[in-house]
């Protein structure tokens, strides 16, 4: 093998592990929505393992929706909460689309947006956190929604 080859490899075999690193230190995962809509009393219920308590994480919640959806923002009830003891409540709200109705995000018929909840948290305690969030738009289902996900990741 000449020097170009061993680097090469060298140099994938330094991202392979590098993304199972970032692997490691992560946690991301979508919950679908029914096709006939996300009603209001339906909580999405994720729960993420923290194994390193040290470092500030970034929250965020994974949007899918279609066209169907009918306003330009959408409201979440958001809840955090370790040994069954609530540790943070939110209400948060975000925009979907801009003044003229254009979808943000990338899609075109179905629309993936990222939305930054907490930008750098620092969770109190390692183990098992449930991460419940609720639709706050007062519709008793609230059509276009087709997944809901949460994204944790080491700053």
């Amino acid at each position: 093998m000449n020097y170009c080859h061993l680097m090469s490899i060298a140099s994938c075999l330094f991202f392979v592990l590098q993304g199972c690193n970032r692997a490691q230190n992560s946690y991301f995962s979508y919950e679908h929505i029914p096709s006939a809509g996300w009603k209001r009393n339906y909580e999405a219920v994720f729960r993420p393992e923290i194994t390193d308590n040290m470092p500030l994480y970034g929250v965020s919640i994974e949007l899918r929706h279609n066209n169907d959806y009918p306003y330009r923002n959408i409201c979440f009830f958001v809840s955090l909460e370790k040994g069954g003891r609530t540790v943070r409540n939110d209400t948060v709200e975000y925009q979907l689309a801009d003044n003229f109705g254009k979808w943000l995000g990338s899609g075109n018929t179905l629309f993936q947006k990222t939305l930054p909840y907490i930008e750098k948290y620092h969770f109190p305690d390692t183990g098992q956190y449930t991460i419940r969030i609720k639709q706050g738009m007062r519709l008793n289902v609230l059509p276009g929604v087709e997944d809901v996900g949460l994204r944790i990741e080491k700053r």
